[in-house]
């Protein structure tokens, strides 16, 4: 199966099980992104998508942000193309005005320390020209597609950075194992409902 079939599919999935939980939800997903947009965000980033990413944009570009946030993980939004390019329009001209070393030697004695919470081979940097935002939460929660990563990590990797917490995590080695690994969890009950708001949040620890 291509990679193109596997969104397919999981897309499929995720549509049918939002129809059993929170169906409503279903109607804030946008349509097709238009082919010809995403290779214009992609010339301009100067970074190409990953074939699942452009076929998920394809399927759905991304959500209205009007109804319940069940689509990605933990009340994230998934972006439709435009804010892509937005977010990295605005992160990439923060990073031109910042000064962050790209040396793993910089950042050791704050993670030893706990000034810093890195989960996996990622680098703590809070704004790169080489990472593609496509999840966000309240803008400060973000995931990213990384094409920065430490030579240990993969580039295009998935990682979710908090900023406030100044947190970096590595979720998933590619887009399509964040997205499957996402759905198959739904599937198995690893997630629940929140009953504060409509979104899916992760169980731990036994919690029902």
């Amino acid at each position: 199966m291509t990679d193109k079939e596997k969104i397919k599919e999981l897309w499929n999935r995720l549509e049918k099980w939002l129809r059993s939980h929170v169906s409503e939800s279903l109607d804030d997903l946008n349509g097709p992104a238009e082919e010809a947009e995403i290779y214009e965000v992609e010339r301009r980033i100067g970074i190409q998508f990953p074939i699942a990413f452009r076929e998920s944009l394809m399927i759905h570009n991304g959500q209205k942000g009007i109804g319940a946030r069940l689509i990605m993980p933990e009340g994230s939004l998934l972006l439709p193309i435009s804010n892509i390019l937005d977010f990295w329009l605005i992160e990439n001209e923060i990073a031109s005005q910042m000064v962050e070393s790209d040396e793993p030697t910089a950042w050791r004695a704050e993670i030893e320390n706990g000034v810093i919470m890195v989960k996996g081979n990622v680098k703590p940097l809070f704004r790169h020209p080489k990472r593609i935002p496509f999840a966000d939460d309240n803008a400060d929660i973000l995931t990213y597609l990384d094409y920065n990563p430490p030579k240990e990590g993969n580039p295009g990797q998935v990682i979710k950075i908090w900023a406030e917490a100044c947190s970096w995590q590595v979720l998933a080695p590619t887009f399509l194992d964040f997205f499957s690994k996402y759905i198959d969890e739904l599937e198995q009950s690893k997630y629940k409902i929140s009953a504060q708001y409509p979104y899916t949040e992760h169980i731990t620890n036994g919690e029902k």
